[in-house]
């Protein structure tokens, strides 16, 4: 999502995370319009509930991939700088699409318009913002890796296990803390410092050998998932292994796409732009979700021209705006 500012003069840009990225937006904007219809078909539950399994984590194990693979100048000065670029690159552009997405929302229902406008301060995102929880998820797992990344799996790791009930099991239920995103974090951390670890050694540069072997074991674990009726540790630890195979599944795959071609290039300038299309795609593609849900429309039509307006539009916005001060502002990127 929001990587696009991590350069480095000792980091050349890589494709094939451009194009990991690329797939994995596509996925969360497939997943998203679900949610966006009142009776989506069954296939497309199915589709989902596959989608979901490794879509997010994806992008957490990229994004701390790159957080120890790049530096900029800013970040190598101070603590503070680095929270700083921080701060811009994840938290304006939450703070801004929260209060859009979910304080209009209240305001316009009714709601008190200096608590709905405060609410992105202090409460988990809700409503419409839901999706946004990757922002300031990832602020504090990058704030948490600078501060000390000796612990800091270790202790994601005790409460990913609170979290499920494996450990603890009265606390579980204690731990979701709107400011702080417990249920957010004691999940999603573990792929996060997944990625910092694999940014110290070469084992990802085989991904790309193995990427039909980890698609076969993807599907494996999927008709594990759909046909068999698992305890809670065995289901928990089915889905960590979904969503580490999945991930490492679509970054191989991308690894494997080295024949330049227009399709590629274009498919790259997908993931270069995912931060903006992460932004936006839900208001874009509401209007066919409720089409469908309105008028009963055909839904694999209506889900196919979402899915191209919401990767389109927001590219077109980049190209013909995206250096001026506004736009910068609304996505974090540097002026």
């Amino acid at each position: 999502m929001n990587t696009n500012n991590l350069t480095s003069a000792t980091f050349s840009r890589r494709v094939d995370i451009d194009l990991a990225k690329a797939t994995g937006i596509l996925l969360v904007a497939l997943g998203h319009f679900g949610g966006m219809v009142s009776e989506p078909p069954e296939w497309f539950v199915y589709a989902k509930q596959a989608v979901y399994t490794f879509h997010m984590p994806l992008f957490l194990m990229l994004s701390g991939y790159l957080m120890v693979r790049t530096r900029s100048a800013n970040e190598q000065n101070t603590f503070l700088g680095a929270v700083r670029a921080d701060s811009r690159r994840l938290l304006i552009p939450y703070i801004l699409f929260a209060l859009l997405f979910d304080s209009g929302f209240q305001i316009y229902y009714g709601g008190v318009w200096w608590k709905a406008l405060l609410s992105p301060f202090y409460l988990a995102p809700a409503r419409h913002a839901t999706y946004l929880w990757f922002l300031p998820v990832l602020f504090i797992l990058r704030l948490i890796i600078r501060i000390s990344k000796q612990w800091g799996f270790s202790l994601f790791v005790i409460l990913f296990l609170v979290r499920t009930g494996l450990l603890l099991p009265d606390y579980a239920h204690t731990m979701d803390t709107p400011f702080l995103f417990i249920g957010y974090l004691t999940y999603y951390g573990i792929f996060f410092f997944l990625g910092c670890d694999w940014a110290h050694n070469t084992l990802w540069r085989y991904m790309r050998f193995v990427a039909p072997i980890l698609a076969l074991l993807f599907a494996a674990g999927l008709w594990m998932r759909f046909s068999l009726i698992l305890c809670q540790a065995r289901s928990v630890l089915l889905g960590l292994l979904l969503a580490i195979v999945g991930s490492l599944m679509v970054w191989g795959w991308s690894m494997l796409w080295q024949k330049e071609s227009i399709a590629r290039a274009l498919w790259a300038q997908v993931g270069k732009n995912s931060d903006i299309i992460y932004l936006l795609h839900p208001l874009l593609m509401y209007p066919f979700g409720w089409s469908v849900t309105k008028w009963n429309l055909p839904f694999g039509l209506m889900l196919s021209i979402a899915l191209v307006v919401a990767l389109i539009i927001p590219m077109a916005i980049v190209r013909k705006f995206g250096q001026t001060t506004i736009v910068r502002f609304f996505l974090g990127r540097k002026r």
